[in-house]
């Protein structure tokens, strides 16, 4: 008798993650979303071009956005960690980037969470060199993923799950292993507009595709590259009014490309009536 169905073989990697869902689907997280007016933004691209360094990559200058922010607003700047009887909120110094990086070796799609130290304190040229170089070297150059591997390759199932969360009670090992308050993660290469996602840090950032959308300019409505960025925020770091100003605050800074980068006017560059020239990278 035929049969319509099979059993799929054991997948470690998938087991290993199990524990990060679980941990996810305990949070109580909200969303907030803007579309934003990419138009500034490729504005300072063409001239990082011009002076001869890095165009950074839209996820660079979101992670460099996102990073200011953070800085100016400290409240926002913590873990909320696991304890005894309750959690327990730690305030971090420093900021530190969590970014998705898809990975496929071997055949297997596989996503890291690459951290990008001190992202507040770099240009979204290094933050963007930082990135190619996290999705592109190899698994013995990356202490963190190595030993990540290491348990879904050797370690049993339920024992790499315990092993994966143990972040979570304690502030060192967090650093360590999951870098700081937020993870930014997105899907626009595929084609996808929008998207929410829940990580198991207390902010998380996607973004959709980066293309051309009619937006209002003044008195007129034009074609513009934009993109949807969305924001998701465990309840239990802060309410909502303060999470909101946080929120704003990054997409004033991107639609204005106020992005503080080194040898340039604070104040950015000009917003353009008309890009004839269309990036969407």
């Amino acid at each position: 008798m035929a049969t319509n169905r099979r059993t799929l073989p054991f997948d470690r990697w998938r087991s290993a993650t199990d524990g990060l869902v679980g941990e996810v689907v305990r949070q109580d997280t909200v969303f907030f979303t803007s579309l934003v007016d990419a138009a500034a933004l490729d504005n300072l691209r063409r001239e990082q071009v011009l002076a001869g360094g890095t165009k950074a990559s839209y996820t660079a200058l979101v992670v460099r956005a996102i990073s200011l922010a953070l800085h100016r607003h400290s409240e926002m700047n913590r873990l909320v960690l696991g304890g005894l009887f309750r959690h327990r909120p730690v305030q971090l110094a420093g900021v530190d980037a969590v970014v998705a990086v898809e990975r496929v070796r071997g055949g297997e799609d596989t996503v890291f969470a690459g951290i990008v130290r001190a992202s507040d304190l770099k240009s979204s040229g290094q933050i963007s060199e930082e990135l190619r170089r996290l999705s592109s070297e190899e698994e013995a150059d990356d202490p963190r993923l190595a030993l990540f591997m290491r348990l879904v390759r050797r370690a049993p199932g339920w024992l790499c799950r315990w092993l994966v969360g143990l972040p979570r009670f304690g502030p060192g090992l967090w650093i360590e292993h999951r870098g700081g308050a937020f993870a930014l993660t997105t899907v626009g290469k595929y084609g996808v507009d929008s998207i929410c996602a829940k990580w198991p840090w207390p902010l998380t950032f996607t973004y959709g595709e980066v293309k051309r959308r009619p937006v209002v300019a003044g008195d007129a409505v034009v074609a513009r590259n934009s993109f949807h960025l969305s924001m998701g925020f465990d309840r239990r770091l802060c309410n909502g009014a303060p999470a909101a100003r946080f929120f704003q605050e990054i997409v004033r800074r991107l639609e204005r490309a106020d992005l503080e980068e080194p040898a340039r006017d604070s104040a950015g560059p000009a917003i353009p009536k008309d890009l004839e020239t269309v990036e969407t990278t």
